[in-house]
């Protein structure tokens, strides 16, 4: 969980204007947190063994963010890299609290079935967005 945060943390303090010292920090500790996270990984597929660590949709989820973070790491040799762009995916890593925080999950449950209730709405309103654009286009093309 510590590692968790702190690599959320790492990741929120990124901005435009960072001096050259905070970048080197920022990288340093961002090889870090990877490396942790990878070593993560490697001791629970050595201990759980291949078949037991898919069977857990968290592990095959923080296999992805692993294996995200380490692509960045291999491929990124400057900040304006487009693989750079990957850093906002390993902020789903938070996700991972969700198992040992059982109030942030069940926040993300009810997050979900909102989710699932308000999509048809959604696609009822962006239906209404396009049909209202088109009829202003026709209207008022070229006039105002």
């Amino acid at each position: 969980m510590i590692l968790t945060i702190g690599n959320t943390v790492l990741l929120a303090t990124d901005r435009v204007d960072i001096t050259n010292e905070e970048l080197t920090l920022n990288r340093k500790l961002n090889q870090v947190f990877t490396y942790c996270f990878c070593f993560e990984m490697v001791v629970k597929l050595i201990g759980l063994g291949f078949r037991e660590y898919v069977r857990d949709y968290f592990n095959i989820f923080d296999a992805i963010l692993v294996i995200i973070s380490m692509l960045e790491e291999v491929t990124t040799f400057d900040e304006a890299s487009a693989f750079s762009s990957l850093r906002a995916i390993r902020l789903l890593r938070i996700v991972r609290l969700a198992r040992s925080w059982k109030t942030f999950n069940e926040l993300l449950i009810k997050m979900a079935k909102s989710l699932n209730d308000v999509s048809t709405f959604g696609i009822l309103l962006f239906i209404s967005m396009t049909i209202f654009t088109l009829i202003g286009l026709e209207l008022y093309a070229y006039k105002i």
